[in-house]
């Protein structure tokens, strides 16, 4: 018997948080603020980049933690994705991290979505 491919897959991935620092406050909270733009427009890229290597969006999908689940579930509501999962995503009836409240973004999703 020989052995095959079962499955295959490609992972791109996005650090926000950059291995940690010294900020504290709202020094902290500017800075991921600013992360959350520079953010916004690299999963945009990246999501194009997909479609452009013969991944469909439908078969890409967002995942994150904290500040990173409210970057899914805002992805989810502006890209045409397969899936996003949240876990604990921040500011979900105040708007953080540069997004509206979440509660909002949730009215327009554009790809099936699972929050933990």
């Amino acid at each position: 018997m020989r052995a095959g491919v079962v499955a295959a897959y490609r992972i791109a991935t996005l650090d926000v948080d950059g291995g940690g620092g010294a900020l504290a406050g709202d020094d902290l909270a500017l800075d991921h603020a600013c992360h959350v733009a520079v953010e916004a427009g690299q999963r945009v890229r990246r999501v194009e980049h997909l479609g452009a290597t013969g991944v469909a969006p439908a078969r890409a999908g967002l995942v994150g933690f904290c500040m990173g689940g409210s970057v899914a579930l805002s992805g989810a509501a502006r890209l045409d994705l397969g899936a996003a999962v949240t876990f604990y995503g921040g500011g979900v009836s105040e708007g953080r991290f540069g997004f509206g409240p979440l509660v909002e973004e949730a009215t327009r999703l554009r790809a099936p979505w699972l929050g933990l």
